[in-house]
C-alpha cells in the first residue's frame, strides 16, 4: 500500500497471496459479518466452521438471522453442534462491541469464536496457521476501527491483483518477493528483510523437527540471489500490541557468516535523541 502511494513502480512475486488463504479469509469473515450482517456469505463461512453444521444448517440459520438476528439459533442445529454455536454466538455479539478494536477482534476469533480449535481439527499445520492470524492481528494495530481495516484490506486485495505498477522503464520497479518464489533468479540488488530469531528462521520452523536447517536452506538461496548488492538487515526492536517494545535478537544466521576478513559493511541506523517540541 505504501509502495503505490509513494508511486513507486514494483511487482509481487509472492505465490498464494497472504490475504487469498483459507484460515486468513475463515477469520475475516468473523469481521465482515460484524460490519455487515446482511452479508450471507461471510455468515455462512463462519457457521459452517462449527463441528456438526454443514451447508443445509448453515442455510437454515441464515433464513433465520435474516428475521431474528441471532436469537434462537442452537434449536436449528444438530445436538452436537449445539455448544459450539453458542460459544460462535456469544463471540458475535462480544466482537459487535470491539468495532475501535480490530486487532483484538481478531484474537477473539482465535481465542473465543473457537477458530484455533476449528484449525487444529482441520490442518495439519495448525500452529503455522495460527501465526498468520496472530500477524493478521499485529497488522491490523495500525487501523483504528474495523471500517477503516476492511477498508485497507480492499485496497490492499486491488493493489496485490496488479502485477506491476507501471514505472518510468520496464526494468525500474521493485520486486517483492518469497524465498521460495525467488528460487532461481537473480537480481542487481537484494535486500532480505527480518533477519532476526523468530522472523527468520521463523518460530514455527524452530520448533519442527529439522525445521531450523530447512530455513538456513532458505537463507543460502536467499542471499545466492543477488549478482552485486546484498543487504541484509534487522530490526533492533518490534512493537507488541499493548505498545510495548521487544527487543529482537539478530537472525543467528548472520553469526554464520565469515568473519576474518569480513566480506560485507556493517551499519546501523540510530535513533534520533528525543526534542521536546514545547520547549522554548
Amino acid at each position: 500500500m505504501e509502495l503505490s502511494r509513494r508511486m513507486i513502480p514494483y511487482e509481487i512475486r509472492s505465490g498464494v497471496r497472504f490475504f487469498e488463504q483459507a484460515h486468513i479469509k475463515d477469520v475475516l469473515a468473523h469481521l465482515k459479518f460484524i460490519q455487515n450482517p446482511q452479508d450471507e456469505l461471510s455468515f455462512k463461512r463462519i457457521v459452517k466452521l462449527v463441528s456438526g453444521i454443514g451447508a443445509a444448517s448453515a442455510d437454515a440459520l441464515w433464513e433465520k438471522v435474516r428475521v431474528q438476528k441471532l436469537s434462537g439459533l442452537e434449536q436449528l442445529v444438530p445436538p452436537k453442534a449445539r455448544a459450539g454455536l453458542s460459544a460462535l454466538v456469544t463471540a458475535l455479539h462480544k466482537l459487535d462491541k470491539m468495532r475501535s478494536q480490530p486487532s483484538e477482534m481478531i484474537r477473539c476469533v482465535l481465542h473465543e469464536a473457537g477458530y484455533a480449535e476449528a484449525l487444529k481439527m482441520r490442518y495439519s499445520n495448525a500452529q503455522a496457521r495460527h501465526d498468520d492470524v496472530l500477524q493478521l492481528a499485529d497488522y491490523a494495530l495500525q487501523a483504528e476501527s474495523l471500517e477503516q481495516l476492511l477498508a485497507d484490506l480492499t485496497l490492499l486485495d486491488s493493489l496485490e491483483a496488479e502485477d506491476v505498477i507501471e514505472g518510468a522503464e520496464p526494468d525500474e520497479k521493485l520486486t517483492l518477493s518469497t524465498v521460495h518464489q525467488a528460487k532461481g533468479l537473480e537480481y542487481r540488488a537484494v535486500f532480505l528483510i527480518w533477519l532476526a530469531d523468530g522472523r527468520f528462521p521463523s518460530a514455527p520452523a524452530l520448533r519442527a523437527a529439522d525445521g531450523e536447517e530447512e530455513e538456513r536452506r532458505l537463507f543460502y538461496v536467499a542471499v545466492t540471489r543477488a549478482k552485486d548488492e546484498l543487504y541484509l538487515t534487522y530490526p533492533m526492536m518490534q512493537e507488541e500490541r499493548d505498545q510495548a517494545r521487544l527487543l529482537m535478537r539478530p537472525s543467528r544466521f548472520l553469526d554464520e557468516l565469515p568473519t576474518s576478513p569480513p566480506p560485507y559493511e556493517k551499519w546501523s541506523i540510530e535513533l534520533a535523541p528525543e526534542v521536546n517540541l514545547l520547549e522554548e
